[in-house]
């Protein structure tokens, strides 16, 4: 052997330290360790497409786990529903109380800086009869970089059918509050963490359950359960 092949080359030592830190699940070591490899090569596209196939098998790992949330919410859901079954009532003027949670968000783009649960909480009011028939809510969650946030809005809801039960579509609007610092450009018009929001989504009402994808731009689609309180 060659004295030049004895020499410890970067490619041999990547594939164990990225084994290593994922199963630590530490994306931020992960990127310290990145930032340490020598340079292999002198090509920046090279180094790119090698960075680019470490970070490929931890995003496809990602992928059963979000599945098996997703099923398991929307399982969740469903047993929620069956418990909720009444017969049906007349119709109440009587004011809805709804709790709203929120486990989980699903980025459309990686980034390893992204939180995938929110943990969002919060509570929405809504008179029948009232001015436009407007929903007052607020809730409180972790924005995509892990940042205590707050929303406080207005919205409505358009119901397919006439009984406000089954499929809908939701607009809500109002201050966004929570993205501060070297992510304050993450939303369009934010100022000092301040910014606006106009949030669309698609839900499903079913008795005092409900579950909803909300749309939050081109960044990611949230999924949201709501539970009517008994009046």
């Amino acid at each position: 052997m060659r004295p030049e092949e004895t020499k410890a080359s970067p490619w041999v030592d990547v594939p164990h330290a990225t084994r290593f830190v994922r199963s630590r699940g530490d994306s931020w070591t992960l990127q310290a360790v990145r930032n340490q490899l020598p340079q292999a090569g002198s090509n920046p596209e090279e180094r790119r497409l090698i960075y680019e196939a470490m970070d490929r098998p931890s995003k496809l790992k990602k992928t059963p786990k979000m599945l098996s949330r997703v099923i398991g919410a929307l399982f969740l859901f469903y047993a929620t529903a069956c418990l909720a079954e009444e017969p049906p009532s007349e119709p109440s003027n009587d004011g809805r109380l709804t709790f709203v949670f929120a486990p989980y968000v699903h980025h459309y783009h990686y980034d390893a800086n992204h939180t995938n649960t929110p943990w969002l909480t919060g509570l929405e009011w809504t008179q029948p009869g009232s001015w436009l028939g407007l929903e007052y809510g607020a809730v409180y969650f972790r924005n995509s970089f892990a940042q205590p946030s707050v929303y406080a809005y207005a919205g409505k809801r358009w119901f397919a059918g006439s009984d406000e039960q089954g499929a809908y579509l939701k607009v809500t609007a109002g201050p966004l509050y929570g993205y501060r610092g070297q992510y304050e450009h993450k939303v369009p018009f934010n100022h000092d963490g301040l910014a606006w929001a106009v949030i669309p989504g698609l839900g499903y009402q079913y008795r005092k359950v409900d579950v909803q994808f909300v749309f939050l731009g081109s960044a990611a689609l949230l999924v949201t359960f709501g539970y009517d309180f008994p009046k």
